[in-house]
């Protein structure tokens, strides 16, 4: 499965690089807020976030990892279990059962393998807000895998 993980390859390359998560752990795109808009140095619109060590990282690369949907799905979990327990008790207590976690989850999860599906394996990414670029000389997008569609988020 193709997933985006941290990678300090290329880092250097623009001035604004940084990397303090551990190489090799999966990453999604660290959360932006509106007042970023107004803050250029503000890391989080460029960085993707180590899902273990939460660390920003400005690059990350598309593997081909061993791992299931449901495997990313525990990793999505330990999470937000561990970095977000108050969002998952709002989201139980709103629906009365886990039907919003596991939405949210489904979400987490699909984000995750449909952003690294739109490029080969090997491909060192970059990030400008919800825009994921291939950074510097390397092979172009792929087509999507039949039934996966560019991430939203």
């Amino acid at each position: 499965m193709l997933l985006l993980t941290v990678t300090t390859e290329t880092q250097g390359r623009r001035s604004t690089d940084s990397c303090s998560a551990i190489d090799g752990e999966l990453v999604f795109l660290a959360q932006t807020s509106d007042c970023d808009q107004y803050e250029p140095t503000s890391p989080w619109p460029r960085s993707f976030q180590g899902l273990s060590s939460t660390e920003l990282t400005t690059t990350a690369v598309v593997r081909d990892v061993p791992l299931t949907d449901a495997d990313v799905r525990l990793a999505v979990r330990g999470y937000l279990e561990t970095h977000q327990p108050s969002l998952l008790a709002e989201l139980r207590d709103r629906a009365g059962d886990e039907s919003c976690v596991d939405a949210l989850l489904t979400e987490w999860t699909d984000g995750l393998t449909t952003v690294a599906a739109g490029f080969f394996a090997g491909t060192v990414v970059e990030r400008w807000w919800d825009v994921i670029s291939p950074r510097g000389p390397g092979p172009l997008r792929r087509e999507l895998p039949p039934g996966r569609r560019r991430a939203s988020w």
